[in-house]
């Protein structure tokens, strides 16, 4: 699903990545109000295949990549160590580049376009963003992990300065362990990137309670990554989504 800015000229985009059996309509009508409020903002809602998962007994769901273990995803669990033995996340991590690409070619600048994933989506995010030849405004990973992939991408390039990293992450997650979140931060730092890590202290998902989701503007604490994707590292691009 792809928004075009209501004004011109176009200052930015965002790809958003949902998470596994999700959609990208319900993020796009979740984050309408954030949408208007950038009326010179591209939105690109990218739509997951429909894949046969091992862990849902070979049951189609839309999915980046394969789930093997139905629990939850741990520090060192199958899924958090996934070698992407069908290749499926090396598809989506191409089609993702694809869309920054045409980006690019459409004159918008890799420095002026911004990535968030969503739980299976932020693992993909991660993966994408460190693995481009270019550097992004910022990215956020919303309650994800790093994959095997991502982490090597973080060896091969030391200290390189990178883009601005959100990581977004409930301590009481029944599905992705917040520990995960405490690695990746970890590794994203010693690799020498600048991360912001929001905790949610007893929460599920970052700015949900009581099982629903809160008004877009307080999904996340207002947070500075992509108020300003023209920002250069001398005055970071922040990502504050929803303020």
């Amino acid at each position: 699903m792809v928004f075009e800015p209501e004004r011109q000229p176009c200052e930015a985009a965002v790809i958003w990545l949902h998470g596994l059996d999700d959609r990208p309509e319900h993020w796009a009508s979740t984050l309408a109000p954030a949408r208007k409020r950038r009326p010179h903002w591209k939105w690109i809602f990218v739509r997951a295949p429909e894949r046969r998962i091992a862990c849902y007994g070979g049951m189609v769901h839309p999915a980046w990549g394969d789930f093997v273990d139905a629990g939850k995803v741990l520090v060192g669990s199958l899924d958090h160590e996934s070698r992407d033995a069908h290749g499926w996340y090396a598809k989506s991590v191409a089609a993702v580049h694809a869309h920054v690409h045409e980006l690019e070619k459409a004159g918008l600048p890799p420095g002026r376009i911004m990535m968030v994933g969503v739980s299976q989506g932020a693992a993909l995010a991660a993966e994408a963003a460190l693995s481009l030849r270019c550097e992004l405004a910022g990215w956020a990973m919303v309650s994800g992990w790093l994959m095997p992939r991502a982490r090597t991408a973080l060896r091969r390039n030391p200290n390189a300065p990178g883009a601005r990293v959100l990581v977004c992450h409930g301590t009481a997650d029944e599905q992705v362990d917040y520990g995960c979140a405490v690695l990746a931060c970890k590794l994203l730092r010693e690799a020498g990137r600048e991360v912001d890590f929001e905790t949610f202290e007893g929460e599920q998902w970052p700015g949900r309670t009581g099982g629903q989701w809160a008004d877009p503007p307080h999904l996340y604490p207002p947070h500075p990554i992509l108020s300003n994707p023209a920002s250069s590292h001398t005055s970071p691009p922040h990502l504050a989504l929803f303020q």
